[in-house]
């Protein structure tokens, strides 16, 4: 545009060539010429001596018509002027003739334009006058031009936050696609923030046995990876990083060579950086990490580039918390996994036992294997008693000629090995590496390797050890209390081996007790049986280990009985003598309920003869017609959590094997319960784990509505709102927003029923306890309503009963501590949420609060922008009318029609007018339109009018102030004849053109229907 005007101008005034020259604050510089005198420098100073300075300094045109003449006035100039007929390879002077214009905005000189001939022949009048225009276009031009740019700031800033917004919505995805793999994420993350900030490099610091160490690197060359991992940081002010932790607070470093305080070594010199900036990375309040970015040149970082940093690093912190809780879920389940891998190795051991339980080298062989392989050793043996003498008895790992040289050698009780050591000092002893203990002496015994870590463990009886279970690693790795507990597990199951093999060899010695023990023994192994095949069920263990102390005590019926709190329950039962009730209170006055209570076994021989001892116990003996009754207690812990009860309708006591025997049928049934225990325990982490990954995932799609749909606020209701009722199980939901006072329908999900979902979309809801929302409203807080049909307080019971919902729950939506709306929930059936659903809704309605907001936010800048735009074309508007001035600055009626024109455009009226006083004063005529019919044109200019209220016209020439009338037809004073329906127009506006504070003209405008001007049309009135 300055070209053109510089070309037109050269042109139009004779001159050899124009050229325009900005201010730069103390400065001139070229920024447009035409013509082929050269311009010799770039730009100049401000000073008297240069015919362009004067002309800023004095605010003025300045013509001269011979440079030459006024060397010493503005030596500056003449000097330009000898310089550029030595560049041009000519003697004295270039140009002579000069003519310079400054550039006005707001009273200051902003620039100049200027005129050059290489004669001395001056310009005219007209000519300076013409120049003078010309530097009006120049600044109209400029001021355009700024605008403009302003215009072009604005829309950067909008395709910069996009960018923003698209590249968190790219990390959102990756924390969506890699939500444990954290490294992917920081490296994403980093990549992500450096491009849009324009960093060379970013560092991702997490604090680390309370070191500041990388974690993450982009763009960083390997010599800086690698400095970085040899130089760990601490808090302090001598690294960016070691900033960030001390203060918590964003630290920025715009040159770290001219920081007097930073002195990392070497960093900056092998990472080629000088600018540096660091966001902090909070968890539960405390510094845990700094997200990092650097440039090769120094140079500070703007206020966006470090908010965009900082949202980096929160979506950082999100990140590593997100690996945390994965990985403590995933350490929760390995233990899980190998709680169910030792406890299926247990059971198997239980199978050969069971299998082969007078098999004492069967066992003892799949004891060791069975140690050795769970805790990941490379050999094992087991050392057991024979006639008074220990021998390692079973091995796994060692070669059998190993095994031959060592099973006849007796292990004494001495410091020289694992196994001595254990009978020394009848305790566990664990040595991390028997190649760096003194006292060890087999190292020459066994091949080199072949031994480094061992673990001994006691087989007790009788607080006596009766043998040893060792275990070895070929390499240094310490056994963890894990495995060392495991260990103790199978000594304590290779003592029961031991044990029922003794008991069976007495047995077998002693015929007259055979067939008791062989019934004991089978009943055991069908117990067995049936808790191996029904681990998760305790029931048909109960009723297998009743059914087998029914036979092997010789009793008429057995029962278990499971404490409840202060009652017990009847859980299995057989025999031909009636329970006769399920539920029972517990107390000492029957014998089930003593043994309980008093953790031991109760053995009465005649219940019905027990007197007042047991008085309950004598009530049931005396009704069901048992006389011999015993009671053995289930004992977990030390604690009682039942009884098992054989009973007899004779007078004969139990035996002392029988009392012993149901002992152990006690501790089976406590086994059966324990394990059904750890089981429904594993079961219900799974699930916990199995339902919140399905929260984590549909959380995650919902982040993805959010960031595919960020200001389509209806759709991100939608996604929400049916989230939230799939993942609570409820039937229905509906998500209501705050308008004023009341609360109305948003978004809904399976509102199935027509007449519900009409009373929901057509609600109005208010704060009180008539209404699931109301309650919500009064409390602030979430409500839950278990049964809506049989609330007293609940008011809309047909409503309903009709849609089938009965139990509901409804969630604030919470902004700054104000409700502005709610999540409501309904289920078919009178059960309450659980409270991890209502957090899971609680979360919902946080995202639901930041949609809002986001929707908010995008809404404020499309009007911001709105009005950007409004600016500009009023601007346009008026540079219009400007150049018509200028084109015309003599011909007053064609700006006066170019201002009602524009004014017309810009307000959206129909048509405008404008008034003059005649030459008498006292009538105001047309004297230009735009917009009007020839009709109402005709009648205007017959009806002259005057001062008076009852025509438009009139009133403002009265008030001398601009009139506004929505509706002529609805004001009782307006009456201008027809003129309302000739011109048809309703609302009309009115201001007027005042000098010296008197009314010398009126601009009107109109339009046809009655709707009133804004403020904004009236004060673009006022400007034209």
């Amino acid at each position: 545009m300055l070209d053109k005007i510089v070309e037109t101008a050269c042109r139009l005034c004779s001159a050899y060539d124009a050229l325009v020259l900005l201010r730069e604050g103390d400065q001139l510089r070229v920024v447009a010429h035409y013509g082929p005198i050269p311009v010799t420098f770039a730009s100049q100073a401000i000073s008297r001596g240069l015919l362009a300075g004067r002309a800023i300094i004095e605010r003025q045109a300045i013509a001269i018509d011979d440079i030459a003449k006024h060397t010493d006035e503005y030596p500056v100039a003449a000097a330009l002027a000898s310089r550029g007929a030595a560049a041009a390879g000519l003697e004295g002077m270039i140009w002579r003739a000069n003519l310079v214009a400054p550039l006005m905005r707001e009273g200051e000189a902003v620039g100049v334009i200027g005129l050059r001939r290489s004669e001395p022949v001056p310009f005219s009048e007209g000519q300076i006058e013409l120049l003078k225009t010309f530097s009006d276009q120049a600044v109209i031009a400029i001021e355009n031009a700024r605008l403009f740019d302003e215009v072009q700031a604005r829309t950067r800033d909008l395709d910069e936050s996009l960018q923003q917004q698209t590249a968190t919505a790219d990390v959102l995805k990756v924390i969506s696609r890699s939500a444990f793999d954290l490294q992917a994420v920081l490296d994403t993350l980093a990549s992500s923030a450096a491009g849009l900030i324009g960093a060379d490099f970013a560092v991702t610091y997490l604090r680390r046995d309370d070191a500041i160490r990388a974690a993450a690197t982009f763009g960083c060359a390997p010599e800086l990876v690698q400095y970085l991992a040899d130089h760990p940081q601490k808090p302090g002010r001598k690294t960016l990083a070691g900033r960030v932790f001390m203060s918590g607070e964003v630290q920025h470093i715009p040159d770290v060579l001219a920081d007097p305080e930073y002195d990392f070594g070497a960093a900056p010199k092998v990472g080629n950086f000088r600018a540096l900036l660091g966001a902090p990375m909070f968890r539960d309040g405390k510094v845990e990490g700094s997200f990092t970015l650097g440039r090769k040149e120094p140079g500070p970082f703007s206020q966006r580039q470090i908010n965009i940093v900082q949202t980096f690093a929160d979506q950082a912190v999100i990140a590593v918390e997100n690996v945390r809780l994965f990985d403590e879920a995933q350490a929760k389940t390995r233990d899980l996994e190998e709680s169910l891998q030792q406890q299926t190795a247990t059971a198997d051991v239980l199978k050969v036992i069971s299998r082969s339980a007078f098999d004492l080298p069967a066992v003892l062989r799949t004891l060791v294997e069975s140690a050795a392989k769970l805790c990941d050793a490379d050999k094992a043996t087991i050392t057991r008693e024979s006639d008074g003498v220990f021998y390692r008895a079973e091995s796994y790992g060692f070669s059998e000629d190993f095994m031959a040289q060592v099973r006849n050698r007796p292990v004494v009780p001495e410091k020289g090995s694992i196994t001595g050591r254990v009978f020394l000092e009848g305790k566990a002893v664990h040595v991390e590496d028997v190649q760096a203990d003194p006292e060890y002496w087999p190292k020459t015994f066994m091949q080199p390797g072949e031994l480094r870590t061992g673990l001994g463990i006691p087989m007790m009886r009788n607080g006596a050890p009766i043998g040893v279970l060792a275990l070895m690693r070929s390499d240094v790795r310490a056994f963890n209390d894990r495995q060392i507990e495991l260990v103790q597990t199978f000594a304590d199951q290779a003592v029961i081996a031991i044990e029922n093999a003794r008991l069976f060899d007495e047995v077998q010695a002693k015929t007259r007790d055979l067939s008791e023990a062989l019934v004991h023994q089978t009943a055991s192994g069908n117990i067995l049986k049936v808790i191996a095949s029904s681990p998760t069920k305790v029931a048909p263990a109960l009723q297998a280990i009743v059914e087998s102390a029914c036979e092997v005590c010789d009793a008429y019926d057995a029962a278990v009985i499971l404490r409840e709190g202060d009652h017990v329950r009847f859980s299995a039962h057989c025999g031909p003598i009636p329970i006769g009730l399920e539920t029972w209170p517990l107390s000492r006055g029957w014998v089930g309920g003593r043994s309980i209570v008093d953790k031991v076994p109760v053995h009465v021989a005649d219940l019905q003869l027990a007197g007042e001892e047991f008085p309950d116990g004598r009530d049931f003996a005396l009704r069901m017609g048992h006389r011999t009754i015993l009671a053995a207690p289930l004992l977990r812990q030390g604690e009682s959590v039942g009884a098992i009860v054989v009973r007899r309708k004779e007078a004969h006591p139990f035996s002392d094997k029988q009392i012993k025997l149901l002992r152990s049928f006690a501790d089976q049934a406590v086994i059966a319960i324990g394990n059904v225990r750890l089981f429904d325990e594993v079961q219900a982490k799974t699930r916990d784990l199995e339902e919140s990954l399905t929260q984590q995932t549909a959380t995650a799609d919902v982040l993805k509505v959010i960031s595919r749909s960020a200001f389509d606020l209806q759709t991100v209701f939608e996604s929400l709102i049916s989230t939230a009722v799939r993942l609570c199980s409820a039937k229905q939901g509906v998500i209501f927003r705050r308008q004023g006072e009341i609360y109305r329908y948003a978004a809904s999900h399976m509102l199935v029923d027509p007449a519900y979902r009409a009373h929901e979309q057509m609600a109005q809801i208010k704060a009180g306890r008539g209404t699931l929302i109301g309650r919500v409203a009064l409390e602030n807080r979430a409500v839950q309503i278990s049964d809506a049909w049989t609330d007293s307080e609940y008011a809309e019971k047909d409503e309903v009963r009709h849609a089938d919902v009965r139990a509901m729950l409804g969630v604030p939506l919470m902004r700054d501590g104000e409700m502005i709306g709610a999540f409501a929930l309904g289920r078919a059936e009178p059960v309450p949420f659980s409270q991890r659903q209502v957090d899971l809704v609680a979360t919902f309605a946080d995202q639901a609060v930041i949609a809002i907001e986001n929707a908010r936010l995008f809404d404020e800048v499309q009007a911001k922008t709105r009005d950007v735009e409004e600016a500009l074309q009023q601007q346009t508007a008026t540079a219009d009318v400007l150049k018509v001035i200028s084109r015309s600055a003599f011909d007053l009626q064609a700006v006066l029609t170019t201002l009602a024109e524009s004014a017309r455009e810009l307000c959206g009226a129909s048509f405008a007018t404008l008034f003059m006083l005649d030459r008498d004063g006292d009538e105001m005529r047309l004297r230009a339109e735009s917009g009007c019919t020839p009709e109402i044109v005709a009648f205007l200019r017959a009806h002259p009018i005057k001062a008076g209220r009852e025509t438009f016209t009139g009133r403002v020439m009265l008030s001398g102030e601009a009139v506004h009338l929505p509706d002529v037809l609805a004001d009782p004073e307006y009456d201008f004849g027809d003129a309302p329906r000739i011109g048809d127009y309703r609302a009309l506006l009115g201001v007027p053109l005042l000098r010296d504070g008197q009314v010398e003209g009126v601009f009107a405008l109109a339009r046809p229907e009655p709707t009133p001007f804004t403020e904004r049309q009236i004060e673009m009135v006022r400007a034209f």
